[in-house]
Formats: C-alpha cells, sequence, structure tokens
C-alpha cells in the first residue's frame, strides 16, 4: 500500500461519531444526498465454482418477503451468519467486510461518478491477520481502527495485495462502507450514483435513508 494522499475528511468523522451506532447514518451519513445497501450474495456450488444466491431468492426459497432495505441476512435465509449451517440452495454463507465479485461491479458503477479514479482514499481494517506489522499506521474511524492508502479506484477490491478488499473507500463525490462485521456493502453519494447502483443487474441494491437499521453484526 502507498501512503495516504487523500486524508478522510475530518468532518465526516465527526459527522459519523455524532450517530449512535445501528443505523445507516452511523456508517455512511456525511451529507451525501442518497444511500444504497448493496447485499453480498450466497453462493451455490456447482461445478466446483460458486453460483451467486441472492437475498430475495432465499427469502422465496422459504416461502417469506422481507423489506430488503432493513432485514438482517437471518431474515433472508433463516440462518445465522457463521452457524455452519448451508440453506435451501445455497452453500456458501455471504462474505462479511466486502465481496470481491460485488466489489468489481460496484466500482465498475462509481468510476462513471468519480472525476479522478486514479486517486482515490481507502482504509482496510486493522484486525486482519498480518497487516498490523506490514503497515503499522492506522486512522480510526467511528469504532474501527483502517490502515489508510491510496490508490486507483479498481483496488478497492484488494488494496494490500492479500487478498483484503478496502473496508472505507471515499473520494469527494461518494463514501463507501463494507464494514467487517456486516454482509453488505453501503455507499453514500449523488442521487444519479444511487440510481445507477440500483438498477444494475449485476447487483442486489436498494435505496435506504439514514435511519434504515443496519443487518445484525456477524
Amino acid at each position: 500500500m502507498k501512503e495516504p494522499s487523500v486524508s478522510f475528511p475530518d468532518r465526516w468523522r465527526e459527522a459519523l461519531a455524532a450517530v449512535p451506532g445501528g443505523s445507516v447514518a452511523s456508517l455512511v451519513g456525511v451529507g451525501f444526498p442518497a444511500m444504497v445497501r448493496v447485499c453480498n450474495p450466497a453462493y451455490r456450488i456447482v461445478d466446483g465454482g460458486g453460483v451467486p444466491v441472492r437475498w430475495r431468492e432465499m427469502a422465496a426459497a422459504r416461502g417469506v418477503k422481507v423489506d430488503l432495505a432493513s432485514c438482517s441476512f437471518f431474515d433472508a435465509a433463516g440462518v445465522r451468519l457463521h452457524s455452519g449451517d448451508a440453506g435451501a440452495g445455497w452453500e456458501i454463507e455471504p462474505r462479511v467486510g466486502g465481496d470481491p465479485r460485488v466489489l468489481v461491479e460496484v466500482v465498475s458503477v462509481l468510476r462513471r461518478f468519480t472525476a479522478d479514479p486514479a486517486r482515490v482514499g481507502m482504509g482496510v481494517w486493522d484486525g486482519y491477520a498480518g497487516l498490523r506489522d506490514r503497515f503499522p499506521g492506522t486512522m480510526r474511524v467511528g469504532r474501527l481502527a483502517y490502515h489508510p492508502t491510496v490508490g486507483p479506484l479498481g483496488c478497492v477490491v484488494d488494496p494490500t495485495g492479500w487478498g483484503y478488499p478496502a473496508n472505507l473507500a471515499w473520494t469527494g463525490e461518494w463514501l463507501m462502507v463494507s464494514d467487517v462485521d456486516l454482509p453488505s456493502t453501503y455507499v453514500a453519494g449523488s442521487e444519479e450514483l444511487a440510481a445507477a447502483l440500483v438498477s444494475d443487474g449485476d447487483l442486489e441494491a436498494v435505496r435506504v435513508d439514514r435511519d434504515t437499521p443496519v443487518d445484525e453484526p456477524a
């Protein structure tokens, strides 16, 4: 990772610190007009590979309806994260802290709304194995500490080269959070960005607001 030259804005840090945890505002409530939740899929094993299974698909298989904006993974799948259990039509639970497959598509949308995609601020959670010794610098945002860096937008998928996606990414146009305890990514930005994410057929994305509760911790 390179040394950071795109600092996380102090006003954003203060805004997030002023909001109690448990709502979308506590993750991305920094003043942008629109916010989106992108759900990480579960996976069904087919011929040795993983086929994404969306939350609505899991809920339909159980005969239940869910509000995708606020439902937990348990609401959709009937299975707790990290319980070791599989569900109807899937064997691998959603990733927490960012799913690389999902982030590749999110990045493709963000690129259309980023003035300088060569300079994106990023933060990787400092609790990942091996990073503290290799990347000692940290910054605190909310309840967690992150190793900050800056790089091209495409590096959001793996800024360290160790297989860990960025848990924070930001520019002046948007803020993205893939919290290490949650199986969803949240993005705040313009109305146009939100509309582009929600209409992307390769994402299971939905509009949320400041008071929408976040899905359950892992």
